[in-house]
């Protein structure tokens, strides 16, 4: 129980750079935040989609996943 408290703080205080006004920051979180692979992540990560710099982001992720897709 301790633990999952520690990976929800954490989560929470990552999250915090999604509401950063510089986009750079907030993509960064949004890789923080999908680095922690906590369950907690996913609604910050779900609503950092809506954000004005989700294209990039979408593009990042997209990249990750071809990126797994050669190392298979």
């Amino acid at each position: 129980a301790q633990h999952a408290k520690l990976d929800t703080l954490m989560v929470e205080a990552l999250a915090e750079g999604l509401h950063d006004s510089d986009p750079g920051t907030r993509r960064v979180a949004v890789m923080d935040l999908a680095d922690t692979a906590a369950p907690e992540a996913i609604r910050f990560l779900a609503h950092a989609l809506t954000d004005k710099a989700a294209d990039s982001m979408a593009r990042y992720f997209a990249e990750l996943g071809t990126g797994a897709a050669r190392l298979v």
